[in-house]
């Protein structure tokens, strides 16, 4: 659009909004959002009252890892456990495994209640396999009380929190408990297993070393019988003794090689098929220094066993001392070694990142890891092996030197002793596998049950109504906001202002305010009751007619320096009240003591002669065609200084006639006559009657109506104004809503405002009483 000198300086400055301007909106909408807000707030609380209760139970176990770090028959050394093991414990509670087992003891249970009266809810069948006794088979039971069930675990803590939801509540506290049971139970039963498993294997061995046992000791005495011999000499006995100790750790060691490869075999059962090349790299891993740590560390087990073995004599304890206790500092120093590189080695190979708590891959990771450290352990005791072997070998060569009569008993006694420490071992390590495993009760305790919850834990009345008073207010200002912002439609000065013109004034609605201005005495030549729109006229203390007096004042002083003689009075559309404007303005004309001359220039729908009920012709069409002459056309109001030319009858060419030289020469001489020339004319975008008579005038006042007028109908108006060369006073704000465009700052001054015209009016009224009044008694 362009810019002139009939738009507001200041361009895009005028265009900001302020914070006023919002709240304003807000205002304005405060129904709107009253109406959002309040069906946010009742479906809020239909919804809240027509969901059904849940209640949620919650029990707490804890994983007392302690237990996690005991072992049996394992000389190597043992890394720490990892810090995911919480991560594998969900990874247990979240599968399917144990959602069966739960459901498999809830179908058992069977009732809910002691009363044994009604079925537990989440065990009753679908609709379509309902029958006299039949029940949800567990496949549906589990998948049930698998959506009903939650795991929270406690932070910093070895806790974890089970919780269980359902619309009965004991049947939450139920299942919350029975899935603690479940998963303790089966903790334990795993543990259990292993020790089980660990115990059958010694016990097979026992009986195989106590049978083997029996055998030599038989061979002996029958020997010693058939050969009269009765002992063996001090060295040869030494030797045996060393040797039948030896073979004796050499054949623990073995038994726990082979457990450990069964314990291998276990773990790698566990992987998924996917995952069975990631096993066998695992169970192939082998790190060089670590290995060769382990056979320094075993060597030297062996030698101080050696040393010790050795020297039983009290003679030269001292010394023996001394070598054992560097031997010792030596196992020490090597074992911290071993201890550090087995914790780097496992490192490289299972990166500490991990899943979600529950998340099925830190469960894998944690097999993975297991597996490495049970190899670790198969390459210590692999290493002990040799090194035992290699310490038989070097006594084997000084049994071989024992005196040929005394070898075949030394070598049965040798075996007999061997059995005999084995078998002892043995024996004292199923003693012990015996005893771990009766007094194996696992890792998982049971530290709080789940009580019967007395309250439903959703939905809560108070907390939905705080989220729907917050989801209603904030729906409604956005309901208010979009609707504000997608309004194109002019409603204040300030959008006048926004588009760089000078807004001249505003009128209230003519209707509201002629209902509020109908119980009072009209004054001056008015009737009571208003037949026209004439408010000036008939009620000239009201708020109305002071309007139209503020925007006469604006028009006078709208060009400094220059007294406008003639004005034309339209509007972008039809409807916006130019004619009811265009009168008032006339009729403040005249008030203020100017011959004032209101003249009809709307050829097409006239409406000014029904305004002042005067005659419709002669008018303009008939001087305009020469049947007239101006006197004959111009007639007089019932207002003093107001003439009125009206239309006429209806010319068949209306733009035609108001840009022909008559028209020129009728605005010349009625310029000539009256102080001041008001102009009515059709709407600009309707016809170009506006527009060519916006040329013969000094200054054009363009009417909207506000909350009906868009601002593009305002804009394109103006335009074809400029486009032909006419000047833009300004623009006057009909139908105006103060309170929509103020909000409360307009209530508080509208009261203020209304109380003054009042009191003005009833001033006013009394006076001009009192003036007649004498003529009355005269």
């Amino acid at each position: 659009m362009k810019t002139g000198p009939n738009r507001r300086p200041g361009g895009n400055a005028s265009s900001e909004r302020t914070f006023q301007d919002y709240l304003a909106v807000m205002v304005r909408g405060k129904w709107v959002v009253l109406s959002v807000f309040a069906a946010v707030i009742a479906l809020t609380m239909l919804v809240t009252k027509l969901m059904d209760p849940v209640y949620k139970a919650s029990c707490q176990v804890l994983l007392n890892t302690r237990e996690l770090q005991s072992s049996l028959f394992l000389d190597a050394v043992r890394p720490e456990y990892g810090q995911n093991i919480t991560q594998n414990e969900l990874a247990i509670l979240n599968s399917r495994t144990l959602a069966d087992s739960v459901a498999v003891r809830l179908i058992g249970h069977r009732y809910l209640g002691k009363d044994r009266r009604s079925l537990l809810p989440v065990i009753l069948p679908p609709e379509e396999l309902a029958g006299a006794d039949s029940l949800a088979p567990v496949a549906l039971v589990s998948g049930r009380v698998s959506e009903m069930i939650d795991f929270d675990p406690v932070r910093e803590s070895d806790v974890i929190t089970i919780t269980a939801k359902s619309k009965n509540p004991e049947e939450s506290a139920l299942i919350a408990n029975t899935y603690a049971e479940a998963y303790r139970d089966r903790n334990i039963y795993m543990s259990r297993s292993k020790s089980r498993a660990f115990k059958e294997f010694l016990e097979e061995q026992a009986s195989e070393k106590q049978r083997q046992l029996e055998e030599t000791e038989g061979a002996l005495q029958a020997y010693m019988e058939r050969q009269g011999i009765v002992s063996l000499d001090e060295e040869a006995r030494k030797v045996i003794d060393q040797l039948a100790e030896l073979e004796a750790n050499r054949d623990a060691t073995d038994i726990s090689l082979r457990q450990m490869h069964n314990t291998l075999a276990s773990y790698q059962e566990q992987l998924p098929q996917q995952e069975t090349n990631v096993a066998r790299l695992i169970g192939e891993a082998s790190d060089p220094y670590i290995r060769l740590l382990q056979e320094q560390l075993a060597k030297l087990e062996v030698q101080r066993d050696v040393i010790v073995a050795q020297n039983p004599s009290v003679v030269g304890r001292e010394i023996v001392n001394e070598k054992v206790r560097e031997i010792d500092s030596q196992i020490s120093a090597l074992r911290l070694k071993l201890q550090r590189e087995t914790d780097n080695f496992l490192r490289t190979l299972t990166p500490t990142e991990g899943g979600s708590p529950g998340d099925a891959a830190g469960y894998l990771k944690s097999i993975k890891q297991k597996i490495i450290e049970t190899q670790i352990q198969v390459q210590a005791l692999e290493s002990k092996k040799l090194a035992l072997n290699e310490a038989i070998r070097q006594y084997e060569v000084k049994f071989e030197r024992i005196p040929r009569k005394s070898v075949e008993l030394a070598r049965l006694q040798r075996s007999r002793l061997s059995n005999e420490k084995l078998y002892l071992m043995v024996e004292e390590k199923f003693n012990e596998a015996n005893i771990t495993e009766k007094s194996n009760i696992g890792y998982v305790e049971i530290i709080e049950r789940a009580a019967v919850p007395f309250s439903p834990s959703s939905p809560k009345m108070f907390i939905n109504l705080a989220i729907g008073i917050i989801i209603g207010l904030g729906l409604g200002m956005v309901v208010v906001f979009t609707k504000e912002f997608l309004d194109v439609r002019i409603h204040s000065p300030e959008d006048i202002k926004r588009r760089d013109l000078i807004p001249l004034g505003t009128v209230v609605s003519m209707d509201g305010e002629l209902l509020r201005l109908s119980g009072q005495q009209p004054s001056g030549n008015g009737s009571r009751k208003v037949e026209s729109r004439l408010v000036t006229l008939a009620f000239p203390f009201s708020s109305v007619a002071e309007s139209y007096r503020q925007i006469r004042t604006n028009l006078q002083f709208a060009q400094p320096g220059e007294t406008l003689g003639s004005i034309l009075v339209t509007s972008s559309i039809p409807g916006e009240g130019k004619s009811t404007s265009v009168s008032n303005l006339a009729i403040a004309f005249a008030q203020a003591g100017r011959k004032t001359l209101l003249v009809d220039g709307d050829l097409r729908m006239p409406n000014l002669n029904m305004e002042f009920r005067v005659k419709k012709d002669p008018g303009l069409a008939e001087y305009l065609s020469g049947t007239a002459a101006l006197d004959e056309v111009t007639q007089a109001t019932k207002v003093d200084s107001l003439s009125v030319v009206t239309c006429g009858k209806l010319p068949p060419n209306p733009a035609e006639m108001l840009g022909s030289d008559q028209m020129k020469e009728f605005v010349s001489k009625v310029r000539n006559s009256f102080d001041i020339i008001l102009f009515d004319s059709a709407p600009l975008l309707a016809a170009t009657d506006a527009s060519i008579l916006s040329t013969l005038v000094e200054g054009t006042l363009v009417v909207v109506s506000a909350g009906r007028t868009r601002a593009e109908e305002l804009e394109q108006g103006v335009e074809l104004i400029q486009r032909v060369g006419g000047r833009v006073l300004g623009v006057l704000i009909n139908n105006f809503d103060p309170h929509r465009a103020y909000g409360i700052a307009y209530r508080r001054g509208r009261q203020r405002y209304y109380g003054y015209g009042r009191h003005y009016q009833q001033t006013a009224t009394a006076e001009a009483g009192q003036k007649k009044s004498p003529q009355r008694r005269g």
